[in-house]
């Protein structure tokens, strides 16, 4: 090889290394496992090709330019493997398994819902044989701890307007059944229950008032599905602000989704006001009516986490998927930099506020 072709050949390859060195810096670390799986001679080549310093390749030495070029060749196809596995895993993060009930159940009511209904069971005192009714059941976390409590003479009975959260609901199995009240569901509407006048002695609303397109008339419902002295216990958020990590997520989606997705991040505490809870209700006909302010927690693993069940188990999905990788991606790290002080090594929990009624017919 000629002089002046051997010093060009050597700035090429030179050049093509460098930047071949430079993309492989740029492989995010989990994909490094990668270089493990290459041919032997390959990944020794590219270590010691790659690791050599660029005045090894002096004007008298032989670069191999066969070899170089199989090596950087081989460096640009692991590049494009990377980034497309890079790509692939920020799409696959949001795809959770199952259906938007089944992720409801197996991760928000453990994280979110589940500690608080034994309160609201206990709320309304129930006794042996008595006849409950669970309105937005949901998964039937409340219902299932009421048939507990009233014991095989009673009944309970969920009732929803969602068949995807009912379906799921007759799949979880009672931890003891022979012990248990027996369990109905029902698809209906709160407004218009499909039962009897005085049909039964217990009713709950477990988070759903707030959601009511005619909270008056849901409420009325109920008194009138109970008999005398019949007992309801219902259980609403307080406001948003009370709870830090919603508050978080509904301002990142607005600002990388957009407000149709903060708007339903925020309806859950659409019934905030205690006082207007309380008219609700007295005005149903009810009695004795009392509201407890109560602050609980809400835990997940991560804030990652967090951001893909609930929008997983709720109806974020829809706008979320439209959304996207770069918007969902700043949406996780949005909520992740601003959680850090409700964040540690093993979780994240931040505090939520209810209120909880009681009332009597």
């Amino acid at each position: 090889m000629r002089a002046g072709h051997r010093r060009a050949h050597t700035l090429d390859t030179t050049r093509s290394l460098t930047a071949a060195g430079q993309a492989i810096q740029s492989i995010p670390a989990r994909n490094c496992k990668n270089m493990a799986s290459l041919p032997v001679p390959e990944f020794v080549s590219w270590c010691s090709l790659v690791s050599a310093p660029a005045k090894t390749f002096s004007r008298n030495q032989d670069p191999y330019p066969t070899s170089l070029h199989r090596v950087i060749l081989l460096l640009v196809g692991l590049v494009a493997t990377a980034s497309k596995e890079h790509e692939m895993n920020q799409q696959g993060q949001w795809q959770v398994a199952g259906s938007a009930p089944e992720v409801y159940e197996r991760e928000l009511v453990p994280a979110v819902f589940g500690a608080w209904a034994p309160i609201l069971v206990e709320l309304a005192h129930p006794r042996a044989g008595d006849r409950v009714l669970d309105v937005a059941c949901g998964t039937g976390i409340v219902a299932r701890i009421a048939a507990a409590r009233v014991g095989p003479s009673g009944t309970v009975v969920g009732v929803d307007l969602n068949p995807g959260m009912l379906s799921v609901a007759r799949s979880v199995a009672l931890t003891d059944s022979q012990s248990a009240a027996p369990l109905k569901w029902q698809e209906a509407s709160a407004d218009k229950l499909p039962f009897p006048s005085a049909s039964f002695d217990v009713v709950y609303c477990q988070l759903g008032l707030q959601f009511f397109a005619d909270r008056p008339a849901a409420v009325r419902e109920m008194r009138r599905a109970l008999g005398a002295g019949g007992r309801l216990a219902l259980m609403v958020w307080r406001s948003i602000h009370e709870s830090p990590g919603f508050a978080v997520l509904a301002e990142a989606l607005e600002r990388h989704v957009g407000q149709a997705a903060a708007a339903v991040m925020r309806a859950p505490f659409g019934l905030s006001n205690a006082d207007e809870l309380a008219a609700l209700v007295r005005d149903a006909g009810f009695q004795d009516v009392a509201i407890q302010q109560r602050v609980g927690t809400v835990r997940f693993p991560s804030v990652e986490k967090f951001v893909l069940s609930y929008v997983a188990g709720s109806p974020l999905a829809g706008p979320v998927s439209q959304a996207n990788d770069s918007s969902r991606g700043a949406l996780i790290r949005d909520a992740q930099n601003t959680l850090v002080k409700y964040t540690s090594n093993t979780e994240l929990a931040f505090p939520i506020a209810a209120h909880l009624l009681s009332a009597r017919v």
